[in-house]
């Protein structure tokens, strides 16, 4: 029996230190694996302190820079500020040059006035105006024969014609807020027409220099701004727009009466033939067409087409009911245009350098040309 105890003892004994062995073991790894996750914590504690002093140096480094772009900054300021106190330097000195320049030829007119009616007193009568030769190609005579228009030389100078040219300003019209294309008169000398880039007409009394009429509308028009070319006929005045129409006004209505449209580029020049009843129109797009106004809602417009922009028209009829037209073109060339026809009887090329602006038929039958 003591000898079972003794065993049952030390096999209890050897149990538990085998069961102490086991738990030192597990204690062991359990060291071992806090021990590899400190060292995985300052691994990565070191890695952050790393990455906190490289964003370190990435603030300091945007901060000089920063830095470095405010000073640029007010630099720029600076120079900003001189260019504007020059710029108005510049502008206020300009001012003053301007209004100098103004006195001095508000002066020298007053000079060029009062030297003319020095003049006026010298010569009397004679000298109230001055009589210059008319600046016109009327060296140039169209003739018909034979059912044909010809052009030829004359052979009396053009010194003969004398236009008078008044020695002062009778009235200065403030007509338009912005830039005049034409200005025509009336018939009898009575009635100012003016067109301007707003896209309005405004007629003025010849005598008293008072605006009459207003026709159109400055908001009328699309797509640009208008280009106004008149022509009066009794009651009625036509005008040619940057639209590529043409409009017929009555003046004394101010009503509306017809609205041409059919050009594809912006009508530069209207002229009235038979009396009223036929507007004849000039368009960039190379084409002139008469227009019947007591037929316009059922007919089509009579079309006459050049190899060159119409610039400047004008018309004349003969002992009979034929009828002709002369047009001015953008390569300097002119050509005659038998209405009835409808189509060019003659034409004189390279009569300017440059394109014709204004063309005007007077009887007997002299062109003049510009």
């Amino acid at each position: 029996l003591k000898f079972t105890e003794k065993y049952r003892s030390q096999a209890e004994f050897v149990s538990e230190q085998l069961r102490l062995t086991r738990k030192i073991q597990e204690l062991e790894d359990l060291l071992r694996n806090s021990n590899s996750y400190l060292e995985r914590l300052q691994l990565e504690h070191g890695e952050s302190m790393a990455l906190g002093q490289n964003l370190e140096v990435q603030l300091n480094e945007k901060t000089s820079d920063v830095l470095a772009m405010q000073s640029e900054l007010e630099v720029v300021r600076k120079c900003l500020t001189e260019a504007e106190q020059r710029a108005e330097k510049s502008t206020s000195e300009s001012q003053i040059l301007l209004a100098r320049v103004l006195e001095d030829k508000q002066r020298m007119l007053e000079q060029v006035n009062q030297m003319n009616d020095e003049l006026k007193t010298l010569r009397g009568n004679r000298a109230s105006s001055i009589s210059i030769p008319t600046l016109s190609l009327s060296s140039f005579k169209v003739s018909e024969q034979n059912d044909f228009l010809s052009i030829e030389r004359e052979s009396s100078p053009a010194c003969d014609n004398y236009k008078i040219v008044p020695s002062k300003c009778r009235y200065r019209i403030a007509a338009h807020n912005c830039s005049i294309n034409d200005v025509v008169l009336n018939e009898n000398g009575t009635i100012i027409g003016s067109a301007g880039d707003d896209g309005i007409i405004k007629l003025w009394d010849a005598s008293s220099g008072q605006q009459r009429s207003l026709l159109g509308s400055s908001g009328q028009l699309k797509g640009g701004p208008s280009a106004l070319y008149l022509s009066f006929n009794g009651e009625m005045i036509a005008a040619g727009y940057s639209d590529n129409s043409a409009r017929v006004w009555s003046y004394s209505s101010s009503r509306l009466i017809a609205h041409l449209t059919g050009h594809h580029q912006k009508v530069v020049s209207v002229v009235w033939l038979g009396g009223g009843r036929n507007l004849v129109t000039g368009s960039y797009d190379c084409s002139i067409k008469v227009w019947d106004l007591q037929r316009q809602w059922n007919s089509s417009p009579k079309l006459m087409r050049a190899s060159s922009k119409c610039n400047a028209l004008d018309c004349f009829t003969g002992e009979s009911s034929d009828s002709t037209i002369v047009s001015g073109h953008y390569d300097g060339g002119l050509r005659i245009w038998d209405i009835r026809a409808g189509t060019r009887v003659h034409s004189v090329a390279n009569l300017h350098g440059n394109h014709i602006t204004s063309v005007q038929v007077r009887r007997p039958l002299h062109l003049s040309i510009k």
